[in-house]
């Protein structure tokens, strides 16, 4: 009795003492995040971050009602959280039995999507098989081969669908830096019991680590905030810490400013120190043409003042990026690209398009899958992203894959014109990374 009530206290502290402010992806822009919802552990809600993932035009710190497809048609949703099974009630007949089988970590080079989960999976229905079945359907069309998970009410059938198709998958961290000092040690129990369960269950070798979206412009999170929360999950489990940032956190040119409406001057850096515990990192800057050709807004001259005269094209926009992120680290990391995969605009693609259209969508996959290949320590590619919801015109990957049911229609949006090349190109960018080893750092 004691115990119950002492995990009631704790879960109340928990409940009570998160906030999540993402103003990178929320309803209005291209962060995301959630309130600590159904016992996840200071985590992103996936189905918040994907339905109210939002275009990069807006980028604004608030709560979001979730959003959910049904029939085809995307409608707002305030309805009543998804009655779930405890994880023991679940899992009790696999961790009470001594055969329970144990999945190997790849540690392959990844492809996976950003907002892709059972929390947005909801095309089929927001119920718990109809969000099971679609997750499974697009986990087994083998798009992606990791995955970006909370800590919630899906993750032990999340991690068991992954598990059977040969992937892996992260824990999508987003911690309010208010609380660090407060509740960090409730923050880190909470943590392991998920933790704990996926090794009852045979799957914690496939949790690849923590993910962190945005520390600095998205979370608010301070440097010695984000230093003291990597350090504790890396010193405690020995897991990988990757964080993506926005251009703006590491610079004095913000790549996404037209759209973004502000400027790096106007964004938090992430200093060298707070990095210290970041095995993996990457950049997210979608609006660039990599195509031969593309005028790009005549940007170049200011990239060139701002950022490194080296920039003379798409390219090495983001390979200059790439190593200006690098060198800001100062220690080897993983590196991971973010192709765009969204209809967010453009400084000036080829043709004058300002709004990407699949051409432009392959070949940001194919330009930085080729890097990728190129690096000492390969991380992978996250897609952005899988759903957007904030305009009508911003499809997303979800819109676009050509999955199929069993009659050969189109299983979702079967109004909205499909992308078989570029979806091609994620299988074949897929089989490529997949036995591939990533030659992941170690830190000392």
């Amino acid at each position: 009795m004691i115990k119950k009530l002492s995990a009631m206290v704790l879960m109340s502290i928990l409940l009570f003492t998160v906030f999540v402010s993402c103003a990178g992806r929320t309803e209005n822009d291209e962060t995301s995040s959630a309130a600590l919802q159904n016992e996840s552990v200071y985590t992103q809600s996936d189905e918040q971050m994907a339905s109210s993932e939002a275009s990069s035009e807006e980028k604004n710190s608030s709560f979001v009602e979730t959003s959910s497809i049904s029939s085809g048609k995307e409608t707002s949703s305030g309805r009543k959280p998804v009655q779930m099974p405890t994880h023991k009630e679940e899992t009790s007949s696999e961790t009470e039995s001594e055969s329970v089988k144990v999945f190997n970590n790849p540690q392959n080079i990844g492809l996976m999507c950003f907002s892709l989960s059972m929390s947005s999976a909801t095309a089929y229905g927001d119920d718990f098989e109809s969000r099971k079945r679609y997750f499974k359907e697009i986990v087994d069309a083998g798009y992606f081969n990791q995955y970006i998970l909370q800590a919630g009410q899906y993750l032990l059938t999340e991690a068991e669908i992954i598990a059977e198709a040969g992937g892996s998958f992260w824990i999508m961290c987003t911690k309010s830096g208010a609380d660090v000092e407060y509740a960090l040690d409730a923050y880190v129990s909470v943590l392991e019991r998920y933790i704990n369960e996926l090794e009852e269950a045979g799957y914690k070798d496939l949790l690849n680590g923590f993910f962190w979206d945005e520390p600095r412009w998205s979370n608010r999170i301070s440097n010695t905030q984000f230093l003291t929360l990597t350090k504790t999950l890396y010193q405690k489990f020995g897991l990988r810490n990757y964080a993506v940032f926005a251009t703006g956190e590491f610079t004095n040119f913000e790549g996404n400013e037209g759209a973004l409406g502000l400027g790096a001057d106007e964004m938090q850096k992430i200093s060298r120190a707070a990095m210290q515990y970041l095995t993996d990192i990457g950049f997210d800057s979608y609006s660039v043409d990599v195509r031969e050709g593309a005028p790009n807004g005549n940007m170049y001259p200011d990239w060139q003042a701002s950022l490194s005269p080296d920039i003379v094209d798409g390219k090495s926009y983001y390979t200059e990026y790439r190593k200006i992120l690098q060198a800001h680290c100062g220690h080897k990391t993983n590196f991971w690209h973010y192709p765009s995969a969204w209809m967010g605009g453009l400084w000036g693609g080829v043709g004058g398009i300002k709004r990407p259209d699949e051409a432009f969508w392959s070949a940001h996959l194919d330009f930085m899958a080729e890097d990728i290949l190129t690096l000492e320590n390969p991380g992978g590619l996250c897609i952005y992203t899988f759903r957007r919801t904030d305009k009508d015109e911003n499809v997303a990957f979800e819109r676009r894959m050509d999955l199929k049911d069993e009659s050969g229609n189109w299983a979702v949006w079967p109004e909205v014109e499909k992308y078989e090349t570029y979806c091609a190109k994620l299988r074949k960018w897929c089989s490529v990374f997949s036995p591939k080893k990533a030659n992941l750092v170690k830190l000392s």
